[in-house]
């Protein structure tokens, strides 16, 4: 109990840090594997994250859980700063698809008065620094991570192995850099 009460600070610490960041400093990084095959599921747009997408998560989510694939690590934010302060981690640079070395270090829960509106995989290492959004298990379209998505995440990542017992803690390695 008390390893998941010390995650739960860590966690609020970085996401208290994180808000307090200017916008503004979310530029485009781009982090893809040169020259990977991509996947490129059916119905996937090469376009990136649309409008009307946009705001339907800005104007009705008020909620997100993370749940990571390879650590044993969950955490949720809630409430509109959050949805705004966790929109700018992507950038408008469309995602063509899904490299495949690349492999999502967790899901994205998107949340509206207690239902799923929409999730996303976010994909963290080596040459796969993007977010593809799913809805009922579809890949629709994805983007690169913006800077400050990155850094949000480089730093959720180093605080969270800080806080993990020795044995898992050298699991996930942070990307090098970034």
């Amino acid at each position: 109990m008390k390893y998941k009460s010390t995650i739960f600070v860590v966690l609020s610490a970085i996401y208290l840090f994180a808000s307090c960041k200017n916008p503004g400093e979310n530029k485009t990084v781009i982090a893809v594997v040169p020259n990977s095959p991509m996947i490129v599921p059916e119905g996937f747009s090469v376009e990136g994250i649309n409008k009307e997408t946009t705001d339907l998560l800005l104007n009705n989510a008020d909620h997100i859980d993370y749940l990571f694939n390879t650590i044993p690590l969950s955490m949720n934010q809630d409430g509109k700063k959050a949805i705004y302060q966790e929109m700018g981690y992507v950038s408008n640079q469309p995602m063509p698809g899904i490299p495949k070395e690349c492999l999502p270090l967790a899901r994205k829960i998107y949340l509206g008065n207690g239902e799923i509106l929409l999730e996303s995989d976010i994909y963290f290492s080596n040459g796969c620094l993007f977010q593809i959004y799913i809805k009922d298990e579809k890949a629709l379209f994805g983007n690169l991570l913006s800077k400050g998505g990155i850094q949000f995440y480089k730093d959720l990542m180093l605080t969270a192995k800080q806080s993990m017992p020795e044995n898992i803690r050298n699991s996930y390695t942070i990307p090098e850099g970034i």
